[in-house]
């Protein structure tokens, strides 16, 4: 028979764990967002540059963006180039672990590369390096004598399931995070379950 106390716990951690599945997910529409919105801004900020070049001189750009833009020039120069490397195709990597510590063992991944990818509409190609923390420690100037070894996996999609861009860059990143995983020679330092 459960007590009033019991009761009162259940409901607390009940209610803890809806938040906490809010704010992830609120925290990668966010990543998400500001992935997406760079993205658009940079393609905006490109077709603005050449409509002022071409009817007031390339020597007018500055000027239009100083006048016409609340960010630093290199901040639109940052945009303008994500905007031309998507639109290129160019592959771009990322260490989605997002650091690199003595601790051995993967670490949970960031989401930010995987919802870039699905916002571009682009696939994961996923490459494990094996040996890397043994060559090269965290905090050493020197690299050490060490073998390295590289496994380069297949282009990943977000599945045709996925309900909306989060779960797909939640999807691409397990695809990602489980062969890097498999190929890395190591531990699992931390999962990258979504709560339920």
């Amino acid at each position: 028979m459960k007590t009033t106390a019991e009761d009162s716990a259940a409901g607390e951690i009940n209610r803890l764990h809806a938040e906490v599945v809010r704010l992830s997910k609120v925290s990668a529409d966010s990543i998400h967002g500001a992935l997406v919105a760079a993205w658009r801004s940079g393609q905006l900020l490109v077709a603005a540059k050449a409509r002022v070049r071409q009817s007031m001189g390339g020597g007018m750009w500055r000027d239009w963006l100083g006048k016409n833009f609340r960010g630093t020039q290199r901040t639109a120069q940052k945009y303008m180039r994500l905007a031309e490397t998507v639109k290129a195709g160019i592959s771009m990597g990322f260490f989605p672990e997002g650091t690199f510590t003595r601790r051995a063992g993967l670490m949970p991944f960031r989401l930010g590369a995987f919802a870039a990818a699905v916002t571009a509409g682009v696939p994961v190609l996923p490459v494990a390096i094996r040996g890397a923390r043994t060559l090269l420690r965290d905090g050493q100037r020197l690299p050490r004598h060490s073998a390295i070894s590289i496994a380069i996996g297949e282009p990943a999609y977000p599945p045709a399931s996925a309900k909306d861009a989060f779960a797909a860059a939640v999807a691409l990143r397990d695809i990602a995070r489980s062969f890097i995983l498999a190929h890395c020679g190591e531990m699992d330092a931390g999962s990258n379950q979504t709560p339920d």
